[in-house]
């Protein structure tokens, strides 16, 4: 059994940072499979690779959003969380679609039920690294307008409160947020909500979580707003 194979050259997908955005076209007569060609040839024809991608987001979305929104039931938030959920997962078709196998079927019908499996199955793996931030309750997903009504500078709030306390609160944090929060501390990030990371290094956390950019700084606000939680009921 063998992955996919790109049918020119072999690319380098970790270089690509962000999913191109959708836009309205008319319907593409093209398989399932030749769209994870097309996506995966985008270093040698990127306009093709991004039409492909979003017909392929129009073919899977409503499924894979589904199965993101079933494994977020119960959980706080849970229609925002399916959305990261279902944006990381089609983040990382886009950056590495060879991870599919096709097994050798050809039936159209066939093909499309593995493609579901196999969207399925990293949706799944993704939940799975975020399950430790998701068992927090009362996570939040962050609009702009709502981190620009956060008043009260974080920095000048955490200096409250003792180091013994904090280092607690951050061991409720799962080993992503807190590594995000921590390199948002390094650089003097922390206080400012609409601050952001210099371009490399947010380029690093987005390649090593494989997640993009604008998820990062949501979840280094949930984390300071898990910790406040925390601090709250803990006083």
């Amino acid at each position: 059994m063998k992955n996919l194979t790109t049918p020119t050259s072999q690319s380098s997908h970790s270089s690509t940072q962000s999913i191109p955005t959708q836009q309205a076209s008319g319907k593409i007569q093209t398989s399932d499979l030749d769209l994870l060609y097309q996506i995966m040839d985008k270093e040698e024809n990127p306009a093709v690779a991004k039409t492909a991608f979003n017909e392929f987001v129009n073919r899977f979305g409503k499924y894979l959003y589904s199965q993101c929104y079933q494994a977020c039931q119960g959980l706080a938030d849970a229609q925002e969380l399916a959305c990261d959920l279902t944006q990381d997962v089609f983040l990382k078709i886009w950056l590495d679609p060879s991870t599919f196998n096709e097994d050798g079927i050809t039936d159209p019908v066939r093909l499309r039920k593995r493609i579901k499996a196999w969207l399925s199955r990293i949706a799944r793996n993704r939940f799975n690294d975020y399950f430790d931030e998701f068992r927090i309750g009362g996570v939040e997903y962050l609009d702009e307008k709502q981190m620009e009504q956060l008043t009260e500078p974080e920095h000048v709030f955490f200096e409250r409160i003792p180091s013994e306390k904090i280092e607690k609160a951050l061991a409720t944090l799962s080993a992503r947020s807190l590594d995000i929060l921590r390199t948002y501390m390094e650089y003097g990030d922390i206080d400012n909500p609409k601050a952001h990371l210099p371009d490399k290094q947010l380029k690093i956390l987005t390649e090593r979580y494989q997640t993009s950019s604008d998820n990062v700084r949501q979840i280094k606000h949930r984390a300071i707003k898990s910790l406040k939680e925390y601090f709250q009921k803990n006083p």
